[in-house]
């Protein structure tokens, strides 16, 4: 969080910080070590149009020898105001040396944008540790304004000994990710450790790959372990293998063995529809073995049936596509190709008939207009009233007055429903009926054909109305004469 948020969430808090004062010292105030605390009292964080005569410097409390840290340098008028509007030149200097072992690292001069209104983050490396040294940020144009701070950088820690983690269990032939810490003496992770790190276990036959690198240092391996029971990790710098080790202990347990299958199937389904079968590879305490690779074969005591896969789903699960073509209670087997006595499981699953239509049903406006197109949905129904999906006739809607539509067979993708669009002609007002047929099953409905509204020479344009299979309404080079007029006529 950049000092500016800090502060700006300090002052929204406190809008006009207390005074703090010495005590029995009327009139004195206490001083202040931190910058942050500075600023609370002096009224710093508000912008300022002025002019910039010195500059508040900020930097991270703990700063490592060696290691690049970021102060952030404010420019502020007399007042202790941010003045967003500065853009001068500004230069970083320090008391510590600046070349050779433990000199530090400055950045080049850098031109404030107005971009950064006020405010910019340099990058500097203190070279010596345990020796306090100021970092002075001065304008070249304006050498009195300046400000500074005052670092003593820590020595950078030192990796003693290394951390293993892994998890506690794994499975013979699975990998496993196992994490590498560098550590101090104190336990806490060195984030800029270089060294080289290996990996041994006391498994013979395992296979190790990495590292790669992860956040701070952290060495990141992939294990694969092929010898039950606890396996010893142990890793250690290749530069000072004795010092820098670090141990941890996983317990292999062996590869799960498929004994049995489990198949899961909806309880109905209907002759000639497609159903979904899974069938998942069980050990003998019924867990699931993700890393099943043999061939399994579905099947079932109807003779007709027609089962197509399968096909992997997630951890091992095959997927079957099974339609059937007999009705009453069907026995579904999976078993293993290579071992079809042991591994087998059965379920069972009821095919219902196939539903029958026994009528038409058809669905239209109340009210039409002559010479409009409209739509009229048919949908094919069971004695029960239920919808038939897998209708398959071919149906013509008539009219005495309208004539007849082109005959439309119905698909699967229908799901028994279709739109007819029909359009009666201007000559044709009053009740009608639409009668839809597949030449064995029939359907009727009445409506009532209005008149075209008057010509008042607006034309009207294109309408789409959502719903049913089959495509929009379009109403199109209609005269129409007003929105209320044209509802009253609905009305009637």
């Amino acid at each position: 969080m950049s000092l500016f948020t800090r502060l700006s969430r300090r002052l929204r808090r406190s809008a006009k910080p207390a005074r703090l004062r010495r005590p029995g010292a009327a009139g004195s105030r206490l001083r202040l070590e931190s910058l942050e605390q500075r600023a609370l009292l002096d009224g710093f964080g508000f912008f300022s149009s002025g002019l910039a005569t010195h500059f508040a410097l900020e930097a991270p409390r703990n700063v490592i020898a060696g290691s690049p840290t970021q102060v952030e340098v404010v420019a502020l008028d007399a007042a202790n105001h941010i003045v967003p509007s500065y853009t001068g030149t500004v230069t970083l200097t320090s008391t510590g040396p600046t070349s050779g072992a433990g000199a530090d690292v400055l950045p080049s001069p850098y031109n404030f944008a107005s971009s950064d209104h006020g405010m910019h983050r340099f990058s500097v490396t203190l070279g010596t540790a345990g020796v306090a040294d100021t970092i002075t940020a001065a304008d070249g144009a304006s050498p009195q304004d300046e400000g500074q701070i005052t670092l003593t950088p820590a020595a950078a820690p030192v990796a003693t000994h290394l951390a293993v983690y892994a998890a506690e269990n794994t499975t013979v032939g699975t990998p496993t990710t196992v994490w590498v810490v560098p550590l101090d003496a104190s336990n806490h992770p060195v984030a800029n450790y270089t060294g080289t790190v290996s990996l041994s276990t006391s498994d013979p036959n395992a296979t190790v790959t990495g590292p790669s690198t992860g956040n701070h240092g952290y060495l990141q391996f992939q294990v694969t372990l092929e010898t039950t029971g606890p396996i010893t990790l142990t890793a250690s710098d290749n530069a000072t293998p004795t010092a820098n080790t670090g141990t941890s202990v996983i317990n292999v347990n062996p590869a799960p063995v498929v004994t049995h299958f489990g198949v899961y199937a909806a309880e109905n389904t209907t002759v000639g529809t497609p159903t979904t079968v899974w069938v998942v590879p069980l050990d003998a305490a019924n867990h699931p073995v993700a890393n099943y690779a043999g061939t399994v074969s579905l099947m079932t005591t109807d003779p007709n049936a027609t089962v197509t896969g399968p096909t992997t789903g997630n951890h091992g699960y095959l997927q079957f596509q099974a339609t059937f073509q007999t009705t009453g209670p069907i026995t579904l087997t999976a078993s293993d190709n290579a071992t079809p006595t042991p591994d087998t499981g059965t379920s069972v699953i009821n095919v219902n008939p196939a539903p029958v239509a026994t009528q038409l049903f058809v669905i239209a406006p109340r009210h039409v207009v002559a010479g409009v197109q409209e739509p009229v949905l048919v949908v094919a129904l069971d004695a029960s009233n239920h919808p038939v999906p897998n209708y398959s006739g071919t149906v013509t809607l008539a009219d005495a007055a309208a004539g007849i539509s082109t005959p439309y067979t119905y698909q699967s993708s229908d799901h028994g429903y279709h739109v007819f669009m029909i359009t009666f002609p201007t000559t044709a007002t009053g009740w009608q009926t639409l009668t839809a047929s597949d030449g064995n099953l029939t359907g009727m409905v009445t409506v009532n054909v209005l008149a075209p509204p008057a010509t008042t020479g607006v034309t009207g344009g294109a309408i789409s109305v959502r719903g049913g299979t089959g495509g929009s309404v379009v109403l199109g080079g209609t005269p129409t004469t007003t929105i209320a007029a044209e509802h009253a006529r609905y009305r009637r």
